[in-house]
């Protein structure tokens, strides 16, 4: 029997503990195939806890590549948060655009908190677009005043109080609201040059007597008969 040189026995030229069999193949012990010996760490072979990843990240329950308690159902948003979100001050929502956009939050996983800083920043960008459209009306109401102040002249306030005439005649309070730049409902029409002409010229008709109800015509009350008169205030009813 022959030694190698630190004494050890030889064996058909190996080293003892290097031949083929079971931890003579070659490889160390722990190493060779079958369970926790096909070359990789146990733990890390196929199968439970063993196809090379940690354990609880394998598929099925809490397995699904995700860190236990991160998968969806309960522990998300919860309705009572989504219900809770605020659409700004005064915002008037429609319910069913609220439900759906609180639909499409959890069907894309946006969290309540995460919603929240969306409709802030919308309100935020609502703000400064209506900002702009103020701006935009007080410039023209602006102008309209300087075109009518200048076709006018001297006699700008003899023709706005006639147009004024005409309005408190004919026109309710809605349609005054609607004409002026004020309240809810005000477009600030009523400075437009065309308006303002308009009201003028029936204001002016008033003024001069000689708007007849009925469809009489333009003639003046004063060259008409006291039956004619009464006959284009009253119509076919004095007889």
């Amino acid at each position: 029997m022959e030694f190698d040189k630190d004494g050890k026995p030889i064996i058909d030229g190996k080293p003892k503990g290097t031949e083929g069999g079971e931890g003579g193949d070659g490889k160390p012990k722990g190493t060779e195939g079958g369970e926790g010996g096909d070359g990789k760490p146990k733990g890390t072979e196929g199968g439970e806890g063993g196809d090379g990843k940690p354990k609880g990240t394998e598929g099925g329950e809490g397995g699904d590549g995700k860190p236990k308690g991160t998968e969806g159902g309960e522990g998300g948003d919860d309705d009572k948060q989504f219900e809770a979100l605020k659409f700004g001050e005064g915002a008037k929502i429609d319910e069913s655009a609220k439900k759906e956009f609180i639909e499409h939050c959890k069907k894309n996983g946006i969290k309540a908190e995460a919603a929240q800083g969306f409709i802030d920043l919308q309100t935020k960008i609502n703000a400064e677009v209506a900002k702009g459209q103020e701006a935009l009306r007080t410039n023209a109401i602006e102008a309209w005043q300087t075109q009518v102040k200048k076709e006018y002249g001297v006699e700008y306030e003899k023709k706005l109080a006639a147009g004024k005439k005409a309005l408190d005649v004919f026109g309710n309070e809605n349609l005054k609201e609607l004409l002026g730049d004020k309240g809810e409902n005000g477009t600030g029409l009523g400075n437009h040059p065309a308006v303002v002409a308009f009201l003028v010229k029936i204001g002016e008709t008033l003024q001069n007597d000689k708007f007849i109800p009925g469809g009489q015509g333009s003639v003046s009350l004063e060259n008409r008969t006291p039956e004619e008169k009464a006959r284009s205030l009253y119509g076919d009813t004095m007889k």
